[in-house]
């Protein structure tokens, strides 16, 4: 519900649009009524709809199960990655700083090919890297929260869904990122020709450019299998079993080397995905070569969960049908004690969800109790198993 120009509406109501346009035009502050004190927000207009937006910083204002709310900077740990990421009020337009490029240059060392798990460059100007975009994307796209009420309606189909809605407003050095950003649609057999056929049309129109020279293109898929091929390694992806992307051997072991955790948990026998995201061109033969990687675990319902300790207290709060917000981390420079995720299903405020695991040994209570925003919840890992969650 809002108040705009002294009228309250519903979000969607007949008459809603006319009224966002009016008060567009004479730059009117429209407010959010979730809490007992509104909350202002700001009018943009994509594609020739008015959205209402939450203005910087007031994310925490407004009430948990608003659509606007957004838990504090400090308790996520993106407080420094905010000067890569820069949102024009009157566009609508979001530009993002990355570290990577999408253009076809000369060949860099192998090392520069394998994107670190390290979210942010400290530069003049904070950068995401490749990892970095796909967690902001997978914020976004909203694919890191999680209500009873998702059971059975999370598919691929519906990630793909999201994570392209996530993009269109994005802009990537000068680039609309949702027309360099090509993640598969849903495999079917019946429809497997007409799905070629866009594929490749797709393809063609970005990477194979007459007088222009060739692209660069970024691919988000979950990873069906590794398998070696002649001088190099196949990355097959589900939904795309007859496109295999190709990597130098060099670059494999790389991968495997800053990606272990990640490959280790998706190896195991536990129910997990294997998110890729990579820049990628045509190599001579016409297939795909992968330029910059990354990779990303997440949990059978599509929540990112980095090791098998966050997996299991994503999986048990699913479990238990709780609504939550996972926290991804996109810079390094997080505490130990930050919240892996937070309840939102709890009154009068959320609950962080902190875990301590072995190598935090010089975290205590004191520490824990001496920090800005401690959390409520603490998984102490190795000294016992999981606690019972807050009712």
């Amino acid at each position: 519900m809002y108040s705009v120009d002294g009228q309250k509406f519903e979000a969607g109501e007949i008459g809603f649009q006319p009224l966002l346009a009016r008060a567009y035009r004479n730059r009117v502050r429209p407010m959010c009524l979730c809490s007992v004190e509104p909350v202002p927000v700001y009018i943009t207009c994509l594609g020739g709809t008015f959205v209402l937006k939450r203005m910087p910083c007031t994310g925490g204002l407004h009430a948990v199960d608003c659509l606007h709310y957004e838990p504090p900077e400090g308790m996520s740990g993106s407080a420094d990655i905010g000067a890569a990421i820069s949102e024009d009020r009157h566009t609508g337009l979001t530009e993002l700083n990355v570290d990577f490029s999408l253009s076809c240059t000369p060949s860099r060392p192998t090392s520069d090919r394998i994107a670190s798990a390290v979210s942010s460059i400290h530069t003049t100007r904070p950068r995401l890297s490749l990892r970095g975009l796909l967690q902001f994307l997978w914020n976004e796209a909203e694919l890191t929260t999680w209500k009873p009420a998702f059971a059975g309606k999370r598919t691929w189909a519906v990630v793909r869904h999201h994570l392209l809605r996530a993009a269109e407003n994005k802009v990537l050095n000068g680039q609309l990122l949702a027309t360099v950003m090509f993640v598969p649609e849903s495999f079917s057999v019946s429809d497997k020709a007409q799905i070629a056929a866009r594929r490749a049309d797709r393809l063609a129109n970005r990477l194979m450019r007459p007088g222009q020279g060739q692209g660069k293109m970024i691919v988000i898929g979950e990873i069906k299998e590794i398998l070696p091929a002649r001088c190099a390694f196949n990355i097959v992806l589900k939904h795309l079993p007859d496109l295999p992307f190709s990597i130098e051997a060099n670059v494999h072991r790389r991968m495997i080397q800053n990606f272990n955790d990640e490959v280790s948990l998706w190896r195991s026998p536990v129910d997990v995905h294997l998110v890729l995201a990579a820049t990628f061109t045509l190599a001579s033969g016409g297939h795909p070569m992968i330029d910059t990687m990354c990779l990303l675990t997440t949990s059978a319902k599509w929540i990112p969960a980095d090791d098998a300790f966050e997996l299991r207290l994503v999986d048990s709060l699913v479990h238990q049908c709780r609504s939550f917000r996972k926290f991804q981390r996109l810079n390094l420079k997080v505490p130990s004690l930050s919240p892996s995720a937070v309840l939102l299903d709890v009154k009068p405020a959320p609950i962080g969800l902190a875990l301590l695991r072995d190598g935090d040994d010089s975290v205590d209570a004191t520490t824990a109790a001496e920090s800005d925003s401690p959390p409520d919840w603490i998984w102490r890992i190795g000294e016992r198993d999981l606690p019972a969650f807050p009712q």
